[in-house]
């Protein structure tokens, strides 16, 4: 099998792009902090809830009411200390209910954890509202209060107040109780919160985030939005559910699940109802481990990817994993240009033969469809009347998977190096990388299945750091300011960085691993 990076010493290139802007930092410390302070790090307010209803933020909000997307806005607290663009740093401790109704940010208003901190917010609810950015915090009311079913982060879309869109929500760990342990299904159902996440409005991104011990995990009904790299853990509900079109989900983690009712839940579904289509939502990458954990109260093994209410136009399900003792590995329902593709389903128990089926509920049934280099137990028979298009695809059996994965019993499904996936898929459609964002193909051609198998073999690329997104503000108003690079976490893992080069567009402007560069 041919792989092809070659040579030891390789060259870090760092693009960067920095502005200069006028933004400010104030400071929300619960435990020392004052309203009567000026928010500065050395007279910081309180806690981040009364200074929302102490009116210290600037925004728009709407005219009249009932609001609805574009309408005409008008200045709110005009003059107020904090403006768009701007951070409010939040110190440890417990910082309440953050209620913000009505803010229509013209530029992000950030929400971060100060360095060092571990802020608290017993939950989040925006009511009609944009461009808010969540950072860091902890979400929970554990810590200051008592656990309940209120939902912990809401980006709500209100009949009234209008839709809260283009929001983030990143880095943070969201959670209704620490310990479940011994929690009883009644004792999920009234003492955690009824979704980690709701968002109602679109554009939202939802990313990075640790959320667990809830009911559902993250209910997504904004089109456009965007929801990954979070880790969904203790989910008594569904794990994701997905009410609109161009949603994207990807490279998401989900396990431990529990039954506490008589829900059949899913490890994510789409659902809108009234026959309304989901289009062009994407589901990629994402771990969905519904193995049972042994001594776990309440385990369970849910449904995989349950697409059952349709019609779905032009949806993509690929690179996934999914590990399930269920019937359902990837079901989707009245699809319509719909593709399946380079996907490893199956479960580890084999209590059940999970499949990838196409299936109807009288919705228009499934045309143009494509199935293609997948891994699973059971896989639908091409169609050439209605095009549905079936490829490339291996179907499981306990001598088969021996065969192709490294310790498929113990749910390492990554790929040997001589089994019958390697180089045996279609380029036809298939991504680009893999489940872990190895470029596709390795070999000689495409790998079956959500893992591209890697010899080892050869030389591997440097991979390049530029630190965290710095802002930099011109203190002195001169027009300039100085900042310090950070290439310091970028590494070569088979060889030694042999250079640094700094880049701005096109623009070469430093050198080395931590230069000071001047920004005008």
């Amino acid at each position: 099998m041919k792989r092809t990076w070659q040579g030891t010493y390789l060259c870090v290139v760092l693009a960067l792009s920095l502005s200069v802007v006028q933004a400010a930092t104030f400071y929300c410390d619960p435990v020392n902090g004052s309203m009567s302070g000026d928010g500065s790090i050395n007279d910081p307010w309180g806690a981040l809830a009364d200074v929302i209803a102490a009116n210290k933020i600037e925004s728009m909000q709407p005219v009249s009411y009932p609001y609805v997307y574009g309408a005409p806005l008008k200045v709110r607290n005009d003059g107020a200390p904090v403006q768009p663009g701007d951070t409010l740093e939040l110190l440890s401790g417990d910082h309440g209910v953050v209620y913000a109704q009505g803010y229509y940010n013209p530029d992000w208003i950030t929400l971060r954890a100060a360095a060092g901190h571990t802020p608290v917010v017993r939950r989040f609810q925006f009511r009609g509202g944009c461009k808010w950015r969540i950072d860091g915090v902890t979400v929970s009311q554990e810590p200051y209060g008592t656990p309940g079913t209120a939902t912990a982060v809401n980006f709500e879309n209100h009949g009234w107040h209008g839709p809260s869109y283009d929001c983030i929500l990143e880095n943070s760990h969201v959670y209704g109780v620490d310990d479940t342990s011994n929690f009883t299904a009644n004792d999920w159902l009234t003492k955690t919160p009824g979704a980690g996440v709701s968002s109602g409005g679109p554009r939202n991104i939802i990313r990075y985030n640790t959320i667990r011990n809830i009911q559902l995990g993250i209910s997504v009904g904004g089109a456009d939005s965007v929801i990954e790299y979070n880790t969904l853990c203790g989910i008594a509900h569904d794990g994701l559910r997905s009410a609109n079109d161009r949603i994207v989900w990807q490279y998401n983690h989900l396990s431990d699940f529990v039954d506490v009712d008589d829900n059949h839940d899913d490890m994510i579904q789409l659902y809108r109802g009234g026959g309304v289509p989901h289009t062009a939502v994407e589901i990629r990458g994402n771990w969905f481990d519904g193995r049972r954990i042994t001594g776990r109260p309440l385990t369970t093994s849910p449904q995989g990817v349950g697409c059952f209410d349709g019609p779905l136009v032009d949806c993509l399900v690929e690179n996934n994993v999914v590990l399930t003792a269920h019937y359902h590995g990837i079901s989707l329902y009245d699809a319509d240009g719909c593709v399946i593709i380079n996907n490893t389903v199956l479960d580890p128990s084999r209590a059940y033969p999970c499949w990838i089926s196409l299936g109807t509920k009288g919705l228009g049934g499934n045309w143009d469809c494509t199935i293609r280099n997948n891994l699973c137990y059971q896989i639908p028979s091409a169609n050439q009347q209605n095009n549905i298009v079936v490829d490339h695809n291996i179907t499981l059996t306990d001598a088969l998977s021996d065969q192709i994965f490294v310790d498929w019993e113990n749910g390492d499904v990554h790929l040997l190096a001589d089994g019958p996936a390697v180089d045996e898929g279609s380029a036809t459609l298939a991504p680009d990388t893999d489940i872990d964002g190895v470029s596709r193909p390795q070999g000689d051609g495409y790998d079956i299945g959500a893992y591209e198998y890697e010899s080892g073999a050869g030389n591997v690329p440097p991979v390049a750091d530029a630190g965290d997104d710095q802002t930099v503000t011109d203190t002195d108003g001169d027009g300039s300011a100085t900042v310090t690079l950070d290439g310091d976490d970028s590494y070569d893992s088979d060889g030694s960085i042999a250079s640094y080069v700094w880049t701005e567009g096109v623009t070469q402007i430093a050198t080395g691993a931590t230069p000071n560069v001047s920004m005008d």
